[in-house]
Parts: C-alpha cells; structure tokens; sequence
C-alpha cells in the first residue's frame, strides 16, 4: 500500500510537472550596436581618425523548450540564429579650397559587415503572475559574409577627391582578417504571457531580450556587440494540468 502511494505522488508530481512544460518559437527584431577602437584594419587602406562604433537592424528567429524547477522557477533551453549584420561609420571633418576660398568639407568613413550567427542558450526563469523574467548564457558560431570599406566625401556638394577624380576613394570588398568565428555571450529577457484559449494551451508572449557577446569580431582588434532585441513567441503548454474538480452536492 505504502509503495502504491509512493507511486501515486510520484505520478502526480510528474503530472504537474508536465503542466508547466511549453515548447515555444518565437521572431524577433535585433538591433546590434557595436563596439570598437581602431583606425584600420589589414588589407582596407583608411584615413579614418578612429571607429568608435556602429550599429545595424536584423530579424532573428529561435525554438524553445521551458521545464519547470521549483514553484516559479523554471529552466528554458533556446537554439536560434539571427542576422547580426551592422556598420562603423565616422565623420572626418576637413578643409578643402572651392575656387580661391577655405570652405569645411567631411569624409564619411564606413566598414559594412555582413553576420550572422546560431546560438544554443540556456537560461533560469522566473514568472510573476503572468511575467517572465530570464537571464542565462549561450555559446554562438558566426558565418561571415563580406567586408566592404568606403570613404566618401559627403560636402560640400560637388567636391571630389583629387587621387580619384570622385567622391569616393580607398573602396574595398574583402574578407574580414583573422575572424573569431565563435562566442560566448551573456542573455537576459522579460515577457508578458497572453493567454490564447481559456485552458491557457496556447500562449503569446511579447518580449524584450539583450545579448552581449564577449569575443570581438576579429583577433586584430577589439571589436565586440551587443543585441536589444524586441520580440514575439508563441508558446503551447504540453498536457496542461485541469484545475480541480468540485464534486456534485448530493440532494
């Protein structure tokens, strides 16, 4: 008897359990924001004075899994991947002579890298009520497309570069030198779940996310970003648990 209620507790508890397992996909944008301090880079000739920084607009996609802990404690594994494309860009300000008079002119300088990237995470969560908290970390491979560098003389209007004869000069596409092409990274993010059907099955959750990655772009120099990211998952909840019955009162 005492093996049969051992038994019992045990189904019970998995049963529980099982009601607050949700798989999950979700679409996000990422807004990648760079971080960097260099002039150039090997094999991109630049006048640059420095790259302090850029930014870029990608979507990214991910498949989830949450499985309950403790209470409001819940684990969640994500795989995703994720566009992570952004530019350097800075203003160079420089005198040039129009006829006989010493105007103000600029240069834009720009390196434009095409990224993207797969990450596997692995997060601790939290909900209240119907908030999600989450922060963990993850391990990210990059795939690099081209590195495209320009300056471009942006005024005053009409000026051109003497060397080129244009209004742009030292304009290269190539691979970026000595790539890291893995990362760990940093993950946090809030979602407010909205149930889609009265037995809560089936869930939408807007969410707010943020990655920082902690390997530069390249071994040359310290390139490094980090992701805000804005979001939305749909979520179904595996053998959600009824709630309790209430026995009929006999006349």
């Amino acid at each position: 008897m005492r093996t049969l209620v051992c038994l019992a507790l045990t189904l019970l508890h998995c049963a529980s359990a099982m009601a607050q397992t949700r798989v999950d996909a979700g679409a996000a944008i990422g807004f990648t924001t760079a971080q960097t301090s260099f002039r150039q880079l090997p094999g991109f000739p630049s006048c640059c004075p420095q790259f302090d920084g850029g930014s870029g607009v990608g979507p990214a996609f991910s498949l989830g899994l949450d499985l309950p802990i403790n209470g409001s404690w819940f684990g969640s594994v994500r795989l995703g991947t994720a566009d992570r494309s952004h530019t350097l860009s800075t203003t160079e300000l420089i005198d040039v002579i129009v006829g006989n008079t010493l105007v103000s002119g600029s240069i834009e300088h720009t390196l434009d890298l095409s990224l993207r990237d797969v990450t596997l995470e692995a997060l601790i969560g939290y909900r209240i009520g119907a908030l999600q908290l989450r922060a963990g970390a993850g391990y990210g491979w990059r795939s690099f497309g081209q590195l495209r560098a320009a300056e471009t003389l942006t005024g005053p209007a009409g000026a051109v570069f003497v060397d080129t004869r244009t209004d742009t000069r030292n304009v290269r596409t190539d691979d970026l030198p000595q790539t890291v092409t893995s990362s760990a990274h940093l993950v946090g993010n809030v979602g407010l779940d909205i149930p889609l059907d009265e037995r809560r099955r089936w869930v939408v959750t807007p969410e707010v996310g943020l990655a920082v990655f902690m390997a530069s772009m390249t071994s040359v120099t310290s390139w490094t970003i980090a992701a805000p990211s804005i979001g939305l998952r749909l979520a179904y909840a595996i053998d959600v648990e009824d709630g309790p019955s209430v026995p009929a009162v006999p006349p």
